[in-house]
């Protein structure tokens, strides 16, 4: 079976947005400027296809074969989730606060199919 560049661009820009989520489109830009800065101008070509393809895919896209999958452990979608209930801190510190919540068993954490996202259930 053949696949075309842009066929191929398409299908890496789905594992990016699965993997990644709404960060897809960030972690493709940082890839983009590490290939031109070294000058790799067909790696370059390459990603600005798929980071093309990524911008036909909704970020909370949630089609079956699409989006986070249910079984994921997709740390950065669960942090998301979490920081809405601690608005104005860092990344840093919310990824600290959410593995304290998470490993003391104050949080349950479950992909709900409805919404396409993470829940959090917290436990006082």
């Amino acid at each position: 079976m053949l696949v075309t560049e842009k066929e191929a661009a398409a299908m890496y820009a789905k594992m990016c947005r699965s993997r990644y989520g709404a960060e897809a489109e960030a972690v493709v830009q940082a890839k983009i400027r590490k290939l031109r800065a070294k000058k790799d101008r067909k790696g370059v070509k390459a990603w600005l296809a798929v980071a093309s393809a990524l911008r036909q895919i909704p970020a909370h896209e949630t089609k079956a074969g699409s989006g986070i999958r249910p079984d994921s452990s997709d740390r950065s979608a669960m942090i998301e989730v979490f920081s809405q209930r601690f608005p104005g801190r860092s990344k840093r510190e919310l990824g600290r606060l959410f593995d304290k919540y998470r490993l003391s068993g104050r949080i349950d954490i479950e992909w709900d199919r409805a919404t396409g996202q993470y829940k959090i259930t917290w436990i006082d």
